[in-house]
């Protein structure tokens, strides 16, 4: 959930998006998480596009913290 609520702060159209259920992974070194998945949302021009994403996690003892998004290809944070 900390991934999905994280992409939503960079999407334009937060109502039209759409999480795909199914279209994701997990990976894992030590303590640190990576997590991708697909959303559908409409883009800058107002059709719907498929933004693959990828959040990047920290473990801190029983927190988890942010160290970068990577939407399309395209780092963001």
């Amino acid at each position: 959930m900390l991934a999905i609520e994280t992409v939503k702060t960079y999407l334009k159209y937060l109502s039209s998006s759409d999480f795909d259920t199914f279209a994701w992974g997990v990976g894992r070194s030590n303590d640190k998480y990576k997590i991708q998945r697909k959303v559908t949302a409409k883009n800058g021009y107002g059709m719907k596009d498929d933004l693959f994403f990828r959040v990047y996690f920290v473990q801190k003892d029983n927190d988890f913290l942010i160290e970068g998004v990577v939407i399309d290809g395209i780092r963001v944070r």
